[in-house]
């Protein structure tokens, strides 16, 4: 009962979290809603998980469970290794773009 309550509580704040930032990606704002909600609903009732990984062919809901993170996990990292790869190739470009231009003027302060 006390760890429904404790579940129960951070997936509550974790929505919250979500919706109040859900200008910034109204998509990851909606799965995480329902990741949020999914997870409500298997606290409440443990049994359904059991049933639903029975249904897939593993043995426990636990484990369902436990293989579905580490499937999301494994998804968001490759998402944020993407992204810091291409926040890399934008800084290397600015960069280039900035040393080009200061190449070409001369600076003030500079004497010749």
């Amino acid at each position: 009962m006390i760890v429904q309550i404790i579940l129960s509580l951070g997936l509550m704040s974790l929505a919250l979290y979500t919706v109040s930032q859900r200008s910034r990606s109204r998509v990851i704002a909606w799965l995480m809603l329902l990741v949020c909600g999914s997870g409500e609903v298997l606290v409440l009732a443990p049994d359904l998980s059991t049933e639903i990984a029975h249904r897939v062919g593993v043995g426990r809901g636990a484990d369902l469970i436990l293989y579905c993170f580490i499937v999301a996990t494994l998804g968001l990292i490759m998402n944020l290794h993407l992204r810091l790869r291409a926040m890399n190739d934008e800084m290397t470009e600015v960069a280039r773009q900035v040393a080009l231009l200061t190449a070409l003027e001369p600076r003030p302060d500079k004497p010749n």
